[in-house]
């Protein structure tokens, strides 16, 4: 899917059909991702006030790529910048206001994107992408009593760290996903959680529903649509 009309469109039927619909946002089905959901759970850091996220990378202007054409999903939001805002997703759901910035390249898709969501709660997130910038890949979440920072590359297996107290009063906890030696091994942990779901009969995941997918996608529709990007030729 390539916007969220598009997404829609398959939950949808996989819910009409009785059939599991996943999104294959490996992200969500990482163990750290699991302590972060249960450190938030138990309001460890207190009250979310923001969350940050970035994925960027430099790529030549290769005409043929599918990264400069619209049509096979170019551009850096529909690629990279998913991971940071669906990591916000994770944390806060869906944004009251988007908010984007960036810059259109050859083939017309976006090359940048910086985007600011605000919620209902009165946190914020910022999610940051490029094609034109070698950006650190991590994220974190801050709170009123503590954060979690999530290591790079955030959108794998990594590690985390959970510091409650402040500047200069402070105790971090630490814990790293040395389990592969190769990071896209841990695309195995989306695999056993998809076959569990089949099992169980869901029509969709329990950390990752329907509704997330479209929302997410839809946060990326506004962000293209206020830096220009070309549509693809299915919207």
């Amino acid at each position: 899917a390539m916007s969220a009309d598009e997404a829609r469109e398959i939950t949808d039927a996989g819910r009409a059909a009785g059939v599991l619909v996943m999104e294959a946002m490996w992200t969500r089905y990482l163990p750290q991702s699991d302590v972060m959901r249960t450190v938030l759970a138990d309001g460890e850091i207190g009250d979310v006030r923001l969350v940050t996220a970035d994925f960027g990378f430099t790529m030549p202007y290769i005409p043929e790529h599918r990264l400069w054409d619209p049509a096979l999903g170019g551009g850096a939001l529909l690629d990279a910048g998913v991971y940071p805002i669906s990591f916000a997703s994770s944390v806060l759901g869906a944004p009251t206001e988007i908010v984007a910035k960036g810059d259109s390249g050859p083939g017309g898709v976006d090359v940048s994107a910086d985007v600011l969501m605000s919620y209902a709660s009165g946190a914020r997130a910022f999610a940051s992408t490029s094609l034109q910038t070698a950006m650190p890949v991590t994220a974190a979440v801050l709170g009123s009593r503590g954060r979690i920072e999530i290591g790079s590359p955030f959108f794998g297996p990594s590690s985390i760290s959970v510091t409650i107290g402040g500047f200069g009063s402070s105790e971090t906890v630490s814990f790293t996903d040395d389990r592969f030696a190769a990071v896209h091994d841990g695309l195995g942990y989306q695999a056993t959680a998809l076959a569990s779901y089949v099992a169980e009969g869901r029509v969709e995941s329990p950390v990752h529903t329907h509704e997330d997918v479209v929302g997410v996608m839809h946060v990326i529709d506004v962000a293209r649509a206020a830096i220009g990007a070309t549509a693809s030729s299915t919207e």
